[in-house]
């Protein structure tokens, strides 16, 4: 069994001496802590990044559908070009005159 350490949220487990876990630490040079830490701040910034995570996730699996709607987008530009291009023309020569 495991409960939370009266030093923070280190866990140690039941039936541990106050005296066993000082030993340990002294041992340890306080790197258990040190190692708390860090991996608590990893946490956070990971969770900072949660919905971005979720938006690129969001898209990987809506690709396949978005790769099969791209020809018919391709086919509707390349239709519209001629009277874009038509239109740039008639608004170039507009201006020169």
């Amino acid at each position: 069994m495991v409960e939370a350490c009266e030093h923070g949220n280190l866990l140690i487990p039941s039936g541990s001496t106050s005296a066993s876990i000082r030993g340990s630490a002294r041992r340890t040079g306080g790197y258990d802590h040190r190692i708390i830490r860090t991996a608590g701040a990893a946490d956070k910034r990971l969770d900072a990044q949660v919905e971005a995570f979720d938006k690129v996730r969001g898209l990987e699996a809506k690709a396949p559908e978005h790769i099969a709607g791209l020809g018919g987008r391709l086919d509707s530009v390349t239709a519209r070009l001629p009277e874009g291009r038509r239109r740039s023309r008639s608004r170039s020569e507009t201006k020169l005159t």
